[in-house]
């Protein structure tokens, strides 16, 4: 491209078909609370009647009166009654023939996670299981007892994927990474400076698109959905064990400036972790063992919960679409191949242990050092990948 004012330009390994930065205004970047306002929340289009999801307008106008208004009915909620129900033109008393307020009520329920014209990507609960080792024995892992850690809250990685290239938020997504590079006379032949600063711009993502296998179809475009994760356990009060250990889903594919704006909405909320603290197994492990569990074993069992969450996280779905693509219609309107890659996972002291042990794949080393042959290895696929499990090891 031609320089800027301060002398930046790119470089692209193919023609771009979508650059956000065409239209980027000072606004746009502007950190003032004072002057850079929210976004307006679009409209949610959907083909589904206006009193979706009853079946017909008499109802809704019923229960929308019952849910409103006062919990004690007054003269007003009669008259509310009478003029917004009754007397509307779209009543109709047959449409009250067996009615239930019970029925009608669960159907709110069960339409409250996902509403018309939105992915199926509300939040999912599930269990994992993980081997309880007893301290000091060599029982072979297969036959170690399971404890069962239920409650575990997350949305999976597609869904969450998906959302996010469909909603306005794509439009600020820069889908081919490029080199920014420096130079004030616009002269290769002189050299330049390669200028870094972003995810789109590093050499990682521009090395990592070069490799993406071709598209089945030539009118497809192959684009990398830039993941970045963190997660930080944290307290939820001053007194007691309250606690909460999410994991939010970012994408570099979007300014780190507009990242981290709190009015942009970029975070993604992706699961919520179960704190492995003591109090979690030391009764069913005490139940189990006679004894409680030691510090070496709690240190243990964090980290196997939290391998068996991503176990579960890393489905086969996810990993077929990490390395043949996942087909995705994009907000504007275009279907492009979307490619999955971990970039990011940022995790607080000492918590960022745990992630980083999942690409240890010695299934003796107790501990889950790595080894010095182990940390410079050069493998085709990111860190969470280097763990065997029975259902990667013949797709990687």
């Amino acid at each position: 491209t031609d320089p800027n004012a301060h002398g930046l330009y790119k470089v692209f390994p193919n023609r771009p078909t979508h650059d956000p930065e065409d239209s980027i205004s000072l606004e746009d970047m502007c950190r003032s609370p004072d002057i850079a306002v929210s976004d307006d929340i679009p409209a949610i289009t959907s083909d589904a009647p206006p009193w979706f999801p009853f079946l017909n307008s008499t109802v809704a106008r019923l229960m929308t009166w019952f849910h409103l208004g006062s919990n004690i009915k007054s003269n007003a909620e009669l008259e509310s009654l009478v003029n917004d129900v009754l007397l509307q033109d779209d009543y109709d008393r047959a449409h009250l023939q067996g009615f239930s307020a019970t029925r009608e009520n669960k159907r709110l329920d069960d339409t409250a996670n996902t509403l018309p014209g939105e992915p199926p990507s509300g939040w999912k609960s599930t269990s994992v299981k993980i081997k309880l080792p007893m301290h000091k024995s060599h029982v072979p892992e297969t036959d170690a007892p399971e404890f069962e850690v239920p409650g575990i809250l997350y949305r999976p990685l597609l869904d969450v994927l998906t959302e996010a290239f469909q909603s306005p938020e794509f439009m600020q997504y820069h889908l081919t990474p490029f080199e920014c590079r420096w130079d004030t006379n616009h002269d290769p032949e002189n050299g330049h400076h390669t200028v870094y600063g972003e995810i789109y711009t590093s050499a990682k993502m521009l090395k990592a698109h070069i490799e993406l296998p071709r598209a089945p179809t030539p009118h497809l475009e192959t684009i990398i959905a830039a993941y970045m994760f963190w997660s930080d356990s944290t307290h939820l009060a001053n007194f007691g064990n309250a606690s909460l250990w999410p994991l939010y889903t970012f994408f570099g594919n979007l300014s780190k400036y507009t990242r981290a704006k709190p009015s942009s909405g970029a975070g993604h909320h992706q699961a919520y972790f179960p704190s492995a603290s003591p109090l979690l197994f030391c009764d069913f492990y005490r139940n189990l063992y006679g004894v409680a569990p030691s510090a070496a074993v709690l240190t243990h069992l964090k980290r196997e919960l939290m391998h068996a969450i991503w176990d579960m996280l890393l489905t086969p779905e996810f990993i077929h679409a990490y390395i043949h693509g996942i087909a995705i219609k994009c907000y504007d309107g275009v279907e492009r191949l979307v490619f999955p890659r971990f970039f990011i996972y940022g995790a607080d002291y000492p918590e960022k242990y745990v992630p980083n042990l999942l690409s240890s794949n010695h299934a003796e080393n107790d501990k889950g050092f790595i080894g010095d042959d182990q940390i410079f290895r050069k493998v085709p696929m990111p860190p969470l990948f280097h763990r065997e499990r029975p259902d990667l090891r013949h797709g990687v």
